[in-house]
């Protein structure tokens, strides 16, 4: 049983926390790349822009933690670019052109960079859910067995207190 728990928590610690930490981060960078949508549509509003410089940091920071190959993180960067060419396109009063690299689904455009990005997040939280289902299954052979144990274990119980209250249950014949 305590080999079960200290199983289950590296499992939990190893996979499932950074499973949900990328799951958030998918959520995350789908309201930055909005942000840049959002950017255009409202007449360059500085709000978004800042918006977006936060989500931005804090996915790059979770990617640095969560990616071992530096895939997610590069893949952001290069959504990071876009943002930057869109914003560069709209203030110089290039609207069209800023519109075209949102909505582009070609390498170099927003919506291209941003499914890239999403593969790799998505390629990465599928290793981490896969790793920790493996370990909730190696959690479960370990318990194989056990509901067995505790009705033997209760009729044996059972039997000793009837031999060691025979002695005093003769006494009442």
């Amino acid at each position: 049983m305590v080999g079960q728990g200290q199983r289950l928590s590296a499992a939990r610690n190893d996979h499932l926390t950074p499973y949900l930490a990328l799951s958030r981060a998918r959520a995350l960078s789908y309201d930055a790349a909005a942000d840049t949508s959002r950017y255009l549509l409202s007449g360059n509003l500085a709000l978004y822009q800042q918006d977006f410089t936060g989500k931005s940091a804090q996915l790059a920071e979770v990617a640095g933690q969560l990616d071992a190959d530096g895939q997610v993180r590069e893949r952001w960067l290069g959504y990071q670019r876009d943002h930057q060419r869109v914003v560069a396109l709209a203030g110089s009063g290039r609207t069209r052109a800023a519109v075209d690299v949102v909505t582009g689904i070609r390498r170099g455009d927003a919506a291209f960079d941003l499914s890239y990005f999403d593969a790799a997040v998505g390629a990465a939280a599928t290793a981490r859910k896969a790793g920790f289902d493996a370990a909730l299954r190696d959690g479960d052979r370990l318990l194989t067995g056990w509901p067995l144990i505790p009705l033997p274990a209760l009729g044996i119980v059972m039997l000793l207190v009837l031999l060691g209250i025979r002695a005093r249950l003769a006494e009442y014949r």
